[in-house]
Order: structure tokens, then C-alpha cells, then sequence
């Protein structure tokens, strides 16, 4: 599989997460839910809805995870 798309919902906000061997990137519709904290790679950051953020993959045991902010 060259790619995987899904998407997830959390704490009512949509995360549309596409997957490739390079990278992740995770999407954000435009809603009225708060903000939410993801880490991609160990790196954090706060996404708002109506964002996106495009992370390079720097090992193939790739972490994701999203919590509350």
C-alpha cells in the first residue's frame, strides 16, 4: 500500500489523517470545535479547526498521537 487515508473524530473535531511512507498529514475542517494538541514524530503542535500540517517521517515506526490541549 502506497497510501492510507481515514479520518477520526476527537472531542468533536474531524482529523483526516493521510499516511504515505514519506509523511503524515493531518487535515482539519473547518468546525467550531476547540483546538487540539497533536504530536507527529515526537513533535507537537496545536492544530485549529480549518488547519492542516504536514509532517516528513523519519523512521518507519512513525508515531501519531492527538490529546486534549
Amino acid at each position: 500500500m502506497r497510501e492510507a487515508e481515514f479520518t477520526i473524530s476527537y472531542r468533536g473535531q474531524p482529523v483526516i489523517v493521510n499516511v504515505t511512507h514519506a509523511r503524515v498529514r493531518l487535515d482539519l475542517p473547518p468546525s467550531t470545535a476547540d483546538p487540539i494538541r497533536v504530536s507527529v514524530e515526537g513533535i507537537e503542535r496545536v492544530l485549529d479547526a480549518g488547519g492542516c500540517w504536514e509532517v516528513p517521517l523519519t523512521s518507519s515506526t512513525g508515531t501519531v498521537a492527538i490529546s486534549a490541549r
